[in-house]
C-alpha cells in the first residue's frame, strides 16, 4: 500500500509539472493574441476618426510601439511569437 501511495504521489507530482508547462506555454500565445487584437482596434478607430477628418497622430504612435514591442527583442524583453500555430 505504501508503494502505491508513493508512486501516486509521484504521478501527481509529474502531471502538476507538465500543467505549469502547458500553463506557460499558453500565456505567451495569448500575450500575442492580446497585442494583435489592441492593434486591430486601435487601426480601426484611426481610420474611422482620419476618415471624419480627425488627425490621429498619438493613436499612430501607440500601434507603432505596440507593433515595435511585439516583433523586436531586447535581452531583458523577449519578443512576442506564439509558441505554435493556431491553425
Amino acid at each position: 500500500m505504501r508503494i502505491l501511495m508513493m508512486a501516486l504521489t509521484s504521478l501527481l507530482i509529474v502531471l502538476i509539472l507538465i500543467i505549469i508547462l502547458m500553463v506557460s506555454r499558453i500565456q505567451g500565445t495569448a500575450r500575442v493574441v492580446n497585442y494583435a487584437g489592441l492593434v486591430r482596434g486601435k487601426t480601426q478607430r484611426i481610420i474611422k476618426l482620419e476618415d471624419a477628418r480627425m488627425p490621429q497622430d498619438d493613436m499612430i504612435a501607440d500601434v507603432k510601439g505596440y507593433i515595435e514591442y511585439s516583433t523586436h527583442s531586447e535581452p531583458h524583453r523577449p519578443a512576442l511569437r506564439a509558441t505554435r500555430s493556431i491553425m
